[in-house]
């Protein structure tokens, strides 16, 4: 699946690695949302955090990061990507995996 939001520069591809595990591949971010998540959720419901990616908010040039599902959780529990901007709890992108 792949990502981009203009607004913050941000980009990258979200591959399935796993039953348990993503990588988030050629990932690009200036780093100025004040506070960002990303997360993987259900039925694109922003408000359902089922695997946070847990990122530092700061600038990323084409990095590839790999994210473990917590304990309990596959990938038959998620179909969407959520990304938000925690400041104003506004969606920047909500999009189905696989898409």
């Amino acid at each position: 699946t792949q990502i981009k939001i203009n607004k913050v520069s941000l980009s990258g591809i979200i591959r399935i690695l796993s039953v348990t595990s993503v990588g988030l591949e050629s990932f690009s971010y200036n780093g100025q949302c004040p506070a960002f998540a990303i997360y993987l959720t259900r039925s694109n419901n922003t408000a359902l955090v089922l695997v946070p990616f847990n990122m530092t908010n700061r600038a990323y040039n084409s990095e590839s990061l790999k994210v473990i599902f917590p304990q309990g959780t596959t990938i038959n529990d998620v179909d969407s990507v959520a990304i938000i901007c925690n400041d104003t709890k506004e969606p920047l992108l909500v999009e189905r995996l696989g898409q």
